[in-house]
């Protein structure tokens, strides 16, 4: 079996994503990991992409429990721009090794 084929992504590309939402959400409210969900939204990306993108996000909700920062997954958007506090805290996780 061959390798998954990948490309560079933009760090607030993936924190936008549906999938990494729910991965964190779901790490944070303490449901059990989803990683059979089916994922509907946005077509263009294949279900690799969007099941890495979930497990990004359970990462990064950990990252955020271990560190001690509370991020309301409410509150990811304002005024549909994603959140500042949000992707500044993405940037450290990436930065730390936490998610990549």
């Amino acid at each position: 079996m061959g390798q998954v084929s990948t490309r560079g992504v933009n760090l607030a590309t993936v924190v936008r994503s549906p999938a990494f939402q729910r991965g964190f959400k779901d790490y944070v409210t303490g449901n059990p990991a989803a990683f059979d969900h089916e994922w509907s939204s946005d077509s263009r990306i294949d279900s690799t992409s969007k099941m890495w993108a979930y497990e990004r996000g359970r990462h990064f909700g950990a990252w955020c429990a271990g560190c001690g920062l509370q991020l309301d997954p409410a509150a990811w958007f304002i005024n549909r721009r994603l959140s500042w506090r949000v992707l500044n805290a993405a940037r450290d996780a990436q930065s730390e090794g936490a998610i990549r």
